[in-house]
C-alpha cells in the first residue's frame, strides 16, 4: 500500500487540507472539519497540480490529459464543498479549553494507584525506573475512603468510576474489597451509583479474586504482550523468570469461572513489530478484545533504551498496520468479531467529523489519586510533583490546571502545521511531560505512526461506507 501526498497551508501556516493516494484510491481530508472524502484520480491532479489549493490550479501535463469540461466540473463541486463550510480555517486557534471550560470541569472518575508494588520487574515500565522497589507503599485505607468521599461530593454524575491502578493492584486486594464495599454504600446515601475497572499484569488471580470481580462486574484489563518468547523478554519477575504461562493459566480460569468484560493490552517493542503474529496469537487464544500500543520512551534517557522503536522498526509496523487495515476490512465484510482494531477511535472522529483539543479527560473528569493523597492529572503522572493538581483538603487546584493546559498548548505551536492535528490533539500529554513541570518536543516516530493510522483509518472509513 504505496502513499502519496499533498497538502494546502493557510496564509497563518495552518494546513487547509490533507490529500493522500493510497492503494489506488484517492482520498481528502478537510483539516477544520475533520471530514474525509474519498475523490477521483481528476480531483487529485486538479488538486496536485495547485498545490492542494482549490481555487487556483496551474495547468501541467498531468492535468492536461483531462478536458476542460471535467476540469470545470470538479472545480464547480470544490466549490459546492467550500460553500458547505469546508476548506476554511480559521484566523487563529484558540487555546483549549478555554478557562471557562476548566472551570467547569468536575470529576466524575478517580484513578487510585492503591499500591506502588509489583510482584514484576518489567524492563520498559516507567514505574521500574521512578521508584525503588524497596520503598514502595500501599495505599493508606483513609486515603482511599477520602477519595471517595471527594469524587461524590465533587462529581455531578449520577453515575462515578473507579479504577484501580498501581503497581500490581492486587498486591492490595484487601484494601479493594474494603474501598468497593464502602464506595457502594457511601454512593447509596446520595443516589448515585460507582462503576469498576482495574488494571492488572495477570499474575494474581485466583479463582477467590475472579469471584469478586464477576460479582462487582469489573471491567478488566490485563497487560499482557502475548507468546511467551514476545512476553517474557520484558515482563519477568525479580527473579528473570517470565510471567507468560501463569498469566496465560489465569486468563484461561477467568474464562472457564466468569463472563465479565475482560480485554488485553499488548506494549509493542522492538522485540516484535508484527501485529499479525499478535492478532493470530490473541484471537487463537479467544482473547476478545486486545489493544496494542508502541512503548512510550522514558522522558529523561540520554540514549535511546533497547525496547524503543528504531526507524527500520517504524518502517515494518506501518506495513503491519496496512496488512491489519485488510484483514479488519475482511473481517468486516464477513461479518467476523474483530479482536485488534487501532483504528477504532479515528473512524469514531472521522464518522462525526470530530475536532478534537485533548485525546483524553486527562485533567477534567479523570483524575488519579497517588497513594501520597495527592491528585494527579491522570495514573502517569502520579509521582511527577510538579504537575500535582491539588489535594482532598485545599480541593482541585484550578489555576495550576489552567497552567498546565497553557504550557501543553504552547508546546504544541510545534503541531500547527500538522494535518493530522485536529484528530490527534498532540497525543498523550503525558508523552510531552517532563518532571520538571514543563513540556518537550513530541517523538517524532509516535507522529509518524500516528499519521499512518489516521490515513489508513480514512481508506478503512471509505470502504466500510462504500459496503453498507
Amino acid at each position: 500500500m504505496v502513499g502519496e501526498e499533498i497538502q494546502a497551508i493557510s496564509p497563518l501556516g495552518y494546513p487547509l487540507i490533507h490529500t493522500f493516494k493510497t492503494n489506488g484510491s484517492f482520498f481528502l481530508l478537510d483539516t477544520s472539519t475533520s471530514s474525509a472524502l474519498e475523490i477521483d484520480n481528476i480531483a487529485y491532479q486538479y488538486l496536485k497540480n495547485s498545490n492542494g489549493n482549490s481555487s487556483s490550479p496551474k495547468q501541467n501535463n498531468s492535468i492536461n490529459k483531462f478536458s476542460q469540461s471535467e476540469i470545470n466540473s470538479v472545480k464547480k463541486e470544490f466549490n459546492q464543498l467550500k460553500n458547505q463550510g469546508l476548506f476554511q480555517y480559521p484566523k487563529a486557534q484558540k487555546p483549549e479549553p478555554t478557562p471557562e471550560q476548566i472551570t467547569s470541569y468536575r470529576p466524575y472518575h478517580f484513578v487510585l494507584i492503591v499500591t506502588q508494588k509489583c510482584n514484576l520487574r518489567c524492563g520498559y515500565c516507567y514505574e521500574t525506573k521512578t521508584t525503588n522497589p524497596n520503598h514502595k507503599i500501599n495505599m493508606p485505607l483513609e486515603t482511599a475512603y477520602k477519595a471517595i468521599d471527594f469524587l461524590l461530593s465533587q462529581s455531578n454524575r449520577k453515575k462515578c468510576g473507579l479504577t484501580f491502578f498501581g503497581g500490581e493492584p492486587l498486591i492490595n486486594f484487601s484494601l479493594i474489597k474494603k474501598v468497593v464495599r464502602y464506595a457502594k454504600r457511601k454512593a447509596q446515601e446520595v443516589g448515585k451509583t460507582f462503576y469498576f475497572n482495574i488494571t492488572t499484569n495477570g499474575t494474581l488471580l485466583p479463582s477467590e479474586t475472579i469471584r469478586f470481580i464477576t460479582r462487582e462486574k469489573f471491567n478488566l484489563l490485563v497487560s499482557f504482550d502475548g507468546p511467551e518468547k514476545i512476553n517474557d523478554h520484558y515482563r519477568i519477575f525479580p527473579n528473570g523468570k517470565g510471567s507468560h504461562q501463569i498469566i496465560l493459566r489465569n486468563i484461561k480460569r477467568l474464562q472457564a469461572e466468569s463472563d465479565i468484560h475482560f480485554s488485553v493490552r499488548a506494549t509493542l517493542t522492538r522485540q516484535c513489530t508484527s501485529l499479525m503474529k499478535l492478532y493470530h496469537y490473541f484471537a487463537d487464544e479467544k482473547i476478545p478484545k486486545a489493544y496494542i500500543q508502541p512503548v512510550s520512551s522514558l522522558q529523561n534517557h540520554k540514549t535511546y533504551p533497547p525496547f524503543h522503536l528504531k526507524k527500520n522498526d517504524v518502517h515494518s509496523l506501518l506495513k503491519e498496520y496496512e496488512k491489519l487495515a485488510e484483514l479488519i476490512l475482511k473481517k468486516h465484510k464477513d461479518k467476523k468479531a474483530v479482536v485488534v482494531n487501532p483504528f477504532k477511535d479515528y473512524l469514531e472522529l472521522i464518522h462525526e467529523s470530530a475536532v478534537r483539543h485533548i485525546s483524553c479527560g486527562v485533567c477534567r473528569g479523570m483524575m488519579a489519586i497517588g497513594t501520597d493523597g495527592l491528585i494527579y492529572p491522570c495514573q502517569r503522572f502520579v509521582g511527577m510533583k510538579n504537575f500535582t493538581i491539588g489535594d482532598f483538603d485545599q480541593g482541585i487546584d484550578v489555576p495550576k490546571i489552567l497552567h498546565i493546559f497553557q504550557k501543553f498548548h504552547e508546546a504544541r505551536n510545534s503541531c500547527k502545521s500538522c494535518w493530522a492535528f485536529n484528530i490527534c490533539a498532540g497525543g498523550c500529554m503525558h508523552d510531552w511531560a517532563k518532571e520538571d513541570g514543563n513540556f518537550k518536543k513530541q517523538d517524532e516516530t509516535r507522529c509518524t505512526i500516528t499519521k499512518k493510522l489516521i490515513e489508513l483509518s480514512i481508506y478503512l472509513y471509505a470502504r466500510i461506507m462504500e459496503k453498507n
